[in-house]
């Protein structure tokens, strides 16, 4: 990976960090993310008194346009979650940040 991705990468994890700390949750972005084996994760956000979320911060220029699409169009009808799967995997879920912090904004 070249000297600007890790660049923009590093950038777009600051901003993920930033969203939930917008929110009031204490986030930090990981140390050496992504080079550093024992360190898990991008970001790790304290959700409650004895919970922890990491997360894993992805981006591309040019990528998820379909999947950014179908989110566009499900929140076009109050759709707040889209669920995809591929075979027998387990399916994931897919959701805007802020819709995201919400929901664990009102589990705290």
């Amino acid at each position: 990976m070249g000297k600007r991705s890790i660049k923009v990468g590093k950038g777009f994890e600051y901003r993920v960090r930033d969203w939930f700390r917008r929110a009031g949750f204490e986030a930090n972005r990981v140390p050496v993310s992504g080079t550093a084996p024992a360190m898990k994760g991008d970001v790790v956000v304290k959700v409650g008194k004895n919970l922890e979320l990491v997360v894993e911060c992805k981006r591309r220029t040019g990528g998820y346009k379909e999947l950014f699409k179908w989110v566009e169009e499900a929140v076009g009808k109050g759709v707040d979650v889209l669920v995809l799967g591929v075979g027998r995997q387990k399916p994931i879920v897919v959701m805007r940040i802020d819709k995201f912090i919400g929901l664990i904004l009102k589990g705290r």
